[in-house]
């Protein structure tokens, strides 16, 4: 699982269709992140993601990766640098008055930039 395949998966959901959760392949690999190797990791975030057609999700796949890559002390792939996405407004992915508190508070870096908010406890529990 690589941060375009994370992409792909997301693009090919149907939008009209609201089954299954869209955060499966986030999960997917943050599992498979926690047992690779440095070199291993490097690769998962080297491709550029296609666009998944939601600015939304577009933003969650960058901030992603950056988030992986800063706290795994790996090379930024310069596509991440490229990507200039921020959501106005701000997208809280759980939006209630708690989460919303808690995303405001806790939200990585890499996400809070480009307007992505959601606890950073989320993605230890995606």
């Amino acid at each position: 699982m690589t941060v375009s395949d994370v992409a792909r998966d997301l693009a090919s959901r149907d939008p009209d269709n609201s089954e299954g959760d869209p955060w499966r392949p986030v999960a997917a690999l943050l599992t498979e992140w926690q047992d690779a190797t440095s070199a291993q990791r490097q690769a998962m975030l080297n491709d550029p993601p296609p666009p998944t057609g939601d600015r939304r999700w577009d933003a969650v796949v960058v901030a992603l990766a950056e988030h992986l890559a800063l706290h795994g002390e790996l090379q930024l792939p310069g596509w991440v640098q490229d990507a200039c996405i921020e959501l106005v407004p701000a997208w809280f992915p759980v939006n209630t008055p708690e989460a919303r508190l808690d995303a405001l508070r806790y939200a990585p870096a890499s996400f809070a930039c480009r307007g992505v908010f959601l606890d950073r406890r989320a993605l230890e529990r995606a």
